[in-house]
Order: structure tokens, then C-alpha cells, then sequence
């Protein structure tokens, strides 16, 4: 279990709260029993023990700790060859002349499990998988808990007619209404889009879609940026694939960080958002390091917006709540 880092785990504070009180009370009553000169012998006696119990009592959690992990990996281990043991039972079981496709798919099962248990992500989920994961960190969050993202401001981001990000961002609401402190960077690789035309409604679409994150009475916990665009052609290569199309990160108070990268399938005429989840703790690292050279570069999203919008995109954002 990983503890936040500001603090000790509760349980551990009171058992040594308690400790603390009981030698104090040990003390005085020993005072008032037999006498001062008694009671700092008495005292110290009590504070040996008591040193002597949590030293026990810390040594036996470590050790159950230790023990659980392990557990936790035989069991994932198992798992993991119990599953792989039973897709070898249907490919034999399948029709000789489906058996060719059959391997493809063990190749990509065995693929899949491999990248898991060395790389510590899952790689690419389905759309529906990856938005359950992802709402569901959203909404299992708690106050203590923080978000850091990045949004490279796709196509497909904050469209109220997909169901998926829909209720995404019912989750990030609630989430803000809770107290979860968020910091979100944004890259406007097309800074056209703010120079709006009266004439076409379409090109107000995206400052529609900022909206929620302009206006001061909603997202009150979340901090937004913008991200200049020379910043972001600044990085090499390596750097902007760590990066990929944004990523949602969660540091929990509880848990182990947990990090769901975007991507984007080309489908047709149409996009869609997909993504991963990465547990990797070197790799959250590596795209924290990079988001951090990112915030010495940012200007709040509203100033930006501002100093790229032109006078008919500025009126439309006065008209809806915003003070500009």
C-alpha cells in the first residue's frame, strides 16, 4: 500500500497517540502513588516497553505487508496462466483449418499478458473499456486525491452527443464539487480557432467547448493552463511520443498513481477517443517530469484565450459568463 506523503498511515498515529498518553498517565500515577523521586523510574520503564511493543507491532505489519504482496503476485500469476491455459484449450479444440487465425490470437494474448507484466500498462483498450476505467477513477475519487492532465484539444474531446464523454464529464464535475484539486495543461496546435466568424456558427464550437473551464463559477478546484505551441514543438521526439495525444493522471492517497494515456483511431471519416492505463511507476515519472516543463511555460487559459480570441469570439465568451 502506498501512503500519501505528507502524512502516516491512521492507524499507525493512534497507536502512537495512545502509546504517548499511556505514558504520560503511567507517569503521573505513579507520582501520585509513590512519591517523584519514584515516578521517572517508573516512567522510563514505561517508555522501554512501549518501544519495545511498537517495534513488534511495526516489525509484524511489515511483515503481513510483505506477505499480502506476495500473495497478490502468485495469485496474478495464476491468473494469468490459468487464462493462458484456457485459450490453448479452444485453439486445439477449434477446426484445423481455423487454427492459423487461432495462433494470431494466441500470439496477441501471450503479446498482451507479456506487456503487463514488464511494462506495467495494458496497451490500447476498446473505447467502452477505456472510458469505464477512466470514469470509474473519476468518480472513486476523494478529496485528498489530486488529477494532472494534458489535452492536446482533439476533435472528439467534451462532444455532449457521445455518451462516453458525457458522463465523463459529469465525473470530473462531481469530482471538482468535491474538493479534488486538478491541474490541467492544454496545447492549441491550430490557433485559428479562436478567431471566430459571425457568420459561421460552427467556428464558435471550440470556445463553446471551454466554456465550463472559463467561466468563475464552475471547476472552482481546477486550475487550467495553455500550453504556447513553440513550447511544445521545443520537445524532441522521444518526449512527444512519452507524451502522446494527453493523458488524465491520478495521484491517490491511497493507491499506487495510475496514469490513462489518450489516443485516437482514425475510423473512416470519424474519430475516436481510445487509450491505456499505465502503472509503470518510472514511466508516470518520466511524463510528470515532462508536464512540469510544461508548467514553466503556461499562461492561464483564460489570459490565452483572451490574447488569441478575436472581437467577435471575446463578445460570444462575455454573452456566456465570462469575464474578459
Amino acid at each position: 500500500m502506498k501512503y500519501h506523503k505528507d502524512s502516516i498511515d491512521k492507524i499507525d498515529f493512534w497507536t502512537i497517540a495512545l502509546d504517548f498518553f499511556i505514558g504520560i498517565l503511567t507517569t503521573v500515577i505513579s507520582a501520585l502513588t509513590f512519591g517523584a523521586q519514584v515516578s521517572p523510574v517508573v516512567g522510563f520503564c514505561a517508555i522501554i516497553i512501549i518501544a519495545c511493543k511498537n517495534i513488534l507491532y511495526f516489525s509484524i505489519k511489515k511483515h503481513i505487508e510483505n506477505r499480502t504482496d506476495n500473495i497478490k503476485n502468485r495469485l496474478d500469476i495464476l491468473t494469468d496462466t490459468i487464462q493462458y491455459e484456457t485459450a490453448m484449450k479452444l485453439y486445439l479444440e477449434i477446426p484445423e483449418q481455423l487454427k492459423p487465425f487461432g495462433r494470431t490470437h494466441l500470439k496477441t494474448f501471450e503479446s498482451n499478458i507479456k506487456k503487463l507484466k514488464e511494462e506495467q500498462r495494458t496497451g490500447e483498450l476498446s473505447q467502452a473499456s477505456y472510458y469505464e476505467y477512466l470514469t470509474g477513477y473519476v468518480r472513486n475519487l476523494k478529496k485528498e486525491d489530486k488529477i494532472w492532465a494534458l489535452s492536446s484539444f482533439l476533435d472528439s474531446e467534451w462532444d455532449d452527443n457521445n455518451q462516453f464523454e458525457a458522463a465523463l464529464m459529469n465525473e470530473f464535475l462531481l469530482a471538482d464539487d468535491r474538493g479534488v484539486e486538478t491541474v490541467r495543461l492544454y496545447i492549441f496546435h491550430d490557433e485559428s480557432i479562436f478567431k471566430c466568424d459571425e457568420n459561421n456558427i460552427e467556428s464558435f464550437n471550440s470556445l463553446k467547448l471551454l466554456l465550463p473551464y472559463l467561466q468563475d463559477n464552475s471547476y472552482v478546484n481546477t486550475t487550467s493552463y495553455a500550453i504556447n505551441r513553440d513550447t511544445y514543438l521545443s520537445l524532441d521526439e522521444d518526449q512527444k511520443k512519452i507524451l502522446g495525444l494527453g493523458f488524465c493522471a491520478f495521484d491517490l492517497h491511497e493507491q499506487d498513481d495510475v496514469l490513462v494515456r489518450d489516443v485516437c483511431a482514425d475510423l473512416g471519416n470519424t474519430q475516436e477517443i481510445r487509450g491505456e492505463l499505465v502503472f509503470n511507476p518510472e514511466m508516470i515519472h518520466s511524463i510528470k517530469q515532462i508536464f512540469h516543463i510544461y508548467a514553466k511555460e503556461t499562461f492561464l487559459l483564460k489570459q490565452y484565450v483572451k490574447s488569441k480570441c478575436n472581437a467577435a469570439g471575446k463578445q460570444f465568451l462575455r454573452d456566456n459568463g465570462v469575464s474578459i
